[in-house]
Parts: structure tokens; sequence; C-alpha cells
């Protein structure tokens, strides 16, 4: 009979990575935007837009301004998704499998033969 708890190892991993690659997706299709004015000798200024998807950037506020993707809100984003995934996979999924390792018994250490120290 197969143990509940083994079937459960491959399921939480592939859940989590799965969700974590969605996020990801998510997170390049909606990126966060930014209100740009720079004008030389006179104005610079950055402010957030929010997020938007990437085929339909928000409108600008006329003018001088211009709009980009804010790349370090981003490049945090992406970061802050990674550490979150890593800290699930370490409290959920890794015990599932050291779990697992514990049910074998460890074998007995068999020094390889013509060893001198035998």
């Amino acid at each position: 009979m197969i143990s509940t708890e083994s079937n459960q190892r491959p399921n939480r991993a592939r859940i989590l990575c799965l969700t974590a690659l969605a996020m990801f997706i998510l997170t390049c299709l909606f990126p966060p935007w930014l209100n740009v004015l720079d004008v030389p000798y006179h104005a610079h200024q950055r402010t957030p837009a929010g997020h938007e998807f990437i085929l339909s950037p928000p409108d600008t506020k006329g003018g001088a301004w211009s709009i980009e993707i804010d790349l370090k809100t981003l490049l945090v984003e992406w970061l802050a998704l990674a550490a979150v995934t890593g800290m699930v996979w370490v409290i959920v999924v890794k015990p599932a499998w050291s779990r697992d390792g514990k049910t074998n018994r460890p074998q007995k250490f068999v020094p390889p033969p013509g060893n001198p120290e035998n």
C-alpha cells in the first residue's frame, strides 16, 4: 500500500512551482509604471502610475510627461516572490521529503574490499 504522504510530496512541489510561475507571469503582464517628468535644467519628477497591462500602459499626465516601466519596483517584486517561494518550499515541501527519508533504515557501512585498514 502506498502512503498518502508520499503522494502529497510531488503534488505540493508541483502546486508551489505552478503558483510561483503564475505569479511571475502576472508580474510580467502587469508591471508597475512611472509617470516621468524630465525637463532639462528645470524639473525632474517620477510618480507611480500603478500596475497596468503591458500592452496598454496608463495615460500620461500630458505635456512633458512620459510613461515608463518601473524596473526597480519590478525587480523588488520578483525578489520578494522568490523569497516567499523559497520560504514556502523550506517550510512545506522540504519537511515532507525529509520525513520520507526517515522511513528508510540506515545501511551498515561496509568498506570496499582490498582496503588495508580491514
